[in-house]
């Protein structure tokens, strides 16, 4: 499968995977300047800033201005190319929806953890110390 919209490994409350939204705006083709449509998309359907996106200010080299990203869960990604309403966006909605079953998949074939274990044997109150 073909990257449509880099993953990020930025973690956004629970979430360790999200998505640039410029990028994401970017491949749907959202018909607004991008600063207007994600605000307006964020107001418009109860986004949660840092439970389903991020704020990042970044300086720009040169001219000094500050850009601000936006970084978002894959739910919210999805829920942003289901609104658009056209192919991109349906595109891009299936896009997601593969990662997060292959995220699912690698996360369920991992054998669990082990911890390490002491090799001291502990010795309860009751057992006599025998020299």
């Amino acid at each position: 499968m073909n990257a449509i919209v880099k993953i990020h490994p930025r973690s956004i409350d629970c979430d360790s995977n999200s998505v640039d939204a410029r990028e994401l705006h970017s491949f749907i083709q959202a018909k607004q300047q991008f600063s207007h449509w994600v605000k307006n998309r964020i107001n418009k359907y109860g986004f949660i800033e840092n439970k389903d996106y991020i704020i990042v200010h970044t300086k720009r080299t040169g001219n000094n201005a500050t850009l601000i990203e936006y970084y978002i869960t894959l739910d919210m990604a999805k829920e942003l190319c289901m609104v658009e309403n056209n192919d991109k966006g349906r595109e891009a909605r299936r896009y997601f929806i593969e990662i997060e079953k292959k995220i699912f998949t690698c996360k369920q074939s991992k054998p669990p953890r082990q911890t390490k274990r002491s090799h001291r044997r502990t010795r309860t109150p009751n057992q006599a110390t025998t020299r």
